[in-house]
């Protein structure tokens, strides 16, 4: 359908601009979304209005209306934030530090004005002053914050440019876009991504106690995406930046949101980047979070992470990831991760197993980073008794520290570590503060170097079935300031790269022998080097399985770690719920098969692996579509369990989670759907739903599991569960007809 867009404006504009640029066609009558005593310039097309103050407040935004659910307005400006942009200038102090100057979208200018497009409007500032006193350089700035209407999709593409003529302030860092108030407390839900794994649903947009802001970082863990919703009213909002910029997204109590991202070159004079060369794309839908999900997804399986298809079409992806539908993660010696791997093998006979090593070398964990090899005697040895017993293993090191306890980082790393631009060395401190460690550049190709050497030897000289590499995907990146390391200052892509140029190096070593590479945390930016991803974070009763949602099909997530303080009731149901995502269960320690005392908690997981392995086409292989929507639920169970840390109860957690809940998938090549339900209850449990489609759906054989009671009656089912028990329905016929298909 083709897409109008219409454009109002009632304003006397600011300043002086240049006259050929304004031609506003028609008018309206000032919006009550417009700031008070302002004139109100609108954007619109049938999905979404935008509405922005006038110049003398700086066009800030002021609402965003989704127009195809009900007129519901997301964004309630107050001035008291940024409410479009901010940037931050800096300038040496002259004594080996920086000192910043902020600038915002209400700032003097010599002209504030608006220019209308065919697709949408460029509003400009122009002579902006940076600094004040003596510090001040006036005049020097212009700003152009540009947003287009998509008449293709109906979002709208947000992108700023910034032209700096100081010879003293750079640009440093920008806030785009900037928006205050986007729901009000108690009137809006908010999808964030939260750990690895998941998202969370902020119900009522209700901050907790002591918790004013949270950021997100990239490139790591976690997609630059967030979506608000009034009802089935939404407001997607996300980065689309397909070259992998570090920047962060940051919100703040009160819904004060906005993306940051340290330009290249920051606080350089005269070679400063024009802006964060990326656009923040913002749309109104209808539905929920699944819904915002599918639309990131739409984007992200076009960019290059994603270039190599499908795991499925893949031939250099290795099929053992995938097929590894049960973790645990050990420490000891060669003679104690022998009985381990012996009693994994007794207690799950039928499954496909895993196993992370730590301290597989005489280090103590977390030292002496990057320095890992040569490991103990009779490492390989070990690693080939594994092989025999079918189980992958997975060696643990670290790709991002140097440990400053080590002769090599004072005589040879230092320099080429990742420096703060005062010119300190990031250091982080781990072991419960006794390791100190320096943040590696990963541009600096002789660590590349490094990285690929230890990597490739674990496996190619010792026989590991996989390497593990650990924080590359998961941990904040540290912009650089060091000329020398040839990338551009502060921002960039060289984050990104630089690991990507390593990991592409070893994953052609590696993906030849069918081992695969893994990191923490799914670092979408890796995706087509990095073969598995873990989710190290004990699960929360608000998370959604956002990574999945998104990723189901291109990438393997693996891990549920629980401790054995967790009830078995709690600790099945988790992992049957991270199962049903399509992560593979597990990733616990070896107490779980080390006494007779956690029996329940070991058949818990063989129950979670034998079902993931059943449906490997769907779970392991196939894309995650939506939850199952039973029409009425029956009962709740009441979960509690905690984290220890240190010894210490952390993390208390008490939930009510519905005794019935599933998930609905289509495999990878589109041809079959599946529904997979679990019972957690210890009573058989009836429920009823909607099919995702018209074809005839059987139950599939669980090993040692009772078989269901169904009924189908068109796109209807009715499924009768024995209690703590899994189902998987799938369809009988191929090609599937997507008649009916569940919204």
């Amino acid at each position: 359908m083709k897409r109008t867009i219409a454009i109002f404006v009632l304003a006397a504009f600011a300043g002086a601009p240049p006259s050929a640029a304004i031609d506003w066609k028609g008018s309206a009558a000032p919006s009550s979304d417009c700031t008070a005593g302002s004139n109100c310039i609108v954007l619109e097309n049938p999905d979404m209005r935008i509405h922005f103050a006038g110049p003398e407040h700086g066009f800030a935004v002021t609402g965003i209306v989704n127009r195809i659910a009900g007129d519901a307005k997301f964004v309630h400006s107050w001035g008291r934030h940024p409410d479009f942009w901010l940037l931050t200038f800096s300038r040496s102090d002259g004594h080996g530090s920086n000192v910043t100057a902020k600038v915002t979208n209400r700032a003097k200018a010599k002209a504030r004005w608006a220019k209308r497009l065919p697709d949408g409007i460029d509003f400009h500032w122009d002579g902006l002053d940076v600094g004040a006193g003596d510090d001040a350089e006036e005049g020097i700035v212009d700003v152009v914050a540009s947003v287009r209407l998509d008449p293709s999709s109906g979002m709208s593409r947000w992108t700023l440019s910034v032209e700096n003529r100081g010879s003293r302030w750079a640009l440093y860092e920008t806030e785009y876009p900037s928006f205050s108030g986007i729901v009000k407390e108690g009137e809006g839900d908010v999808m964030r991504p939260d750990t690895a794994l998941a998202g969370s649903i902020n119900r009522g947009a209700r901050w907790a106690p002591g918790v004013n802001g949270v950021t997100r970082h990239y490139p790591g863990y976690q997609m630059m995406m967030t979506a608000y919703n009034q009802g089935d009213a939404g407001l997607y909002i996300a980065a689309h930046d397909p070259d992998c910029r570090i920047k962060s997204y940051a919100c703040s109590r009160g819904e004060y949101l906005r993306f940051i991202t340290p330009v290249e070159n920051a606080g350089v004079a005269r070679c400063a980047a024009e802006g964060p060369r990326y656009p923040v794309v913002i749309g109104a839908y209808r539905g929920d979070w699944w819904t915002a999900a599918k639309i990131y997804r739409a984007w992200a399986v076009k960019q290059k992470w994603t270039r190599k298809g499908l795991m499925i079409d893949r031939a250099d992806y290795p099929k053992s990831m995938a097929d590894s539908h049960l973790w645990l993660v050990a420490t000891g010696s060669n003679a104690s991760i022998s009985n381990i791997l012996t009693k994994m093998s007794k207690a799950w006979p039928d499954v496909n197993l895993a196993l992370e090593w730590t301290n597989w070398n005489f280090l103590p964990f977390d030292c002496n980073y990057p320095e890992f090899l040569p490991p103990r005697d009779g490492w390989a040895e070990t690693l080939a008794y594994a092989k025999s017993l079918g189980i992958l293993t997975m060696p643990y090191t670290n790709g991002r520290l140097w440990d400053q306890a080590l002769a090599s980082y004072r005589m040879f790393a230092e320099p080429m570590l990742s420096h703060d631009i005062n010119g300190n060395v990031y250091m982080e401190h781990w072991r419960q503060g006794r390791s100190h460690f320096g943040t590696v550049c990963p541009a600096w190709r002789t660590y590349q170097d490094i990285l690929c050497y230890f990597s490739t030897n674990i496996v190619c000289t010792y026989g590991a079935g996989s390497i593990y590499i650990d924080q590359v995907a998961c941990s904040r990146p540290r912009p650089c300031y060091v000329s020398a390391h040839g990338h551009p200052f502060g921002g960039g892509t060289y984050w990104r790269d630089g690991y990507h140029a390593a990991l592409e190096r070893i994953h052609g070593e590696l993906s030849v022998r069918g081992a695969p590479i893994m990191s923490e945390g799914m670092g979408e930016s890796w995706m087509d080097v990095i073969d598995g991803y873990l989710n190290a974070y004990y699960p929360k009763p608000d998370q959604i399985p956002l990574f999945p949602a998104v990723y189901s099909g291109y990438a393997t997530a693996f891990g549920c770690p629980m401790g054995p303080h967790t009830p078995v009731d709690a600790f099945f149901a988790m992992q049957a719920r991270f199962t049903l995502w399509g992560c593979t269960p597990g990733w616990c320690n070896q107490w779980v098969v080390e006494s007779e005392k956690y029996r329940g908690h070991a058949e818990a997981l063989h129950a979670c692996g034998r079902v993931r392995q059943a449906a490997a086409e769907f779970l392991a292989w196939g894309t995650l579509e939506n939850e199952v929507h039973l029409d009425a639920q029956p009962s709740f169970g009441e979960y509690a369990w905690y984290e220890l840390k240190h010894g210490k109860k952390i993390n208390n957690v008490s939930c009510r989670l519905p005794h019935v809940f599933g998930n609905v998938w289509k495999n990878a090549r589109g041809t079959a759907w599946a529904v997979a339900l679990a019972n957690m209850s210890e009573t058989p449990q009836t429920v009823s739903f909607s099919l995702p489609c018209m074809e005839t759906f059987a139950p599939m054989a669980l090993p040692g599991m009772a078989r269901a009671s169904f009924k189908q009656n068109g796109n209807r089912a009715e499924l009768t569960l024995p209690p703590k028990s899994f189902a998987v329905l799938r369809t009988v016929l191929t090609p599937i007809k997507e008649k009916g298909a569940q919204k």
